[in-house]
C-alpha cells in the first residue's frame, strides 16, 4: 500500500464495516490517519512465515500446582 491517501468514500466503507459509522460522520480525518498507520505497520511486517514460526501456545504446570 503505497498511496497514503484514502478516499472519503473508502473511509465510510471501511468504517461501516466495523461500526464507526458515527465516527466517520464526526471525525473522518482521524479515520484516514488511523488507516494510513494500520496499512504502514502491515507493509512493515514480514509476510515469509513458515507453519514452524507459529508458537505452540503449550503450557505445562508444575507437579506443585
Amino acid at each position: 500500500m503505497g498511496d497514503a491517501t484514502v478516499s472519503r468514500d473508502e473511509i465510510e466503507r471501511l468504517a461501516a464495516e466495523i461500526g464507526l459509522e458515527r465516527v466517520a460522520q464526526s471525525d473522518p480525518a482521524s479515520l484516514e490517519k488511523a488507516l494510513a498507520a494500520a496499512r504502514r505497520l502491515r507493509s512493515e511486517m514480514p509476510r515469509d512465515f513458515a507453519l514452524s514460526d507459529e508458537p505452540a501456545h503449550v503450557f505445562r504446570a508444575s507437579e506443585e500446582a
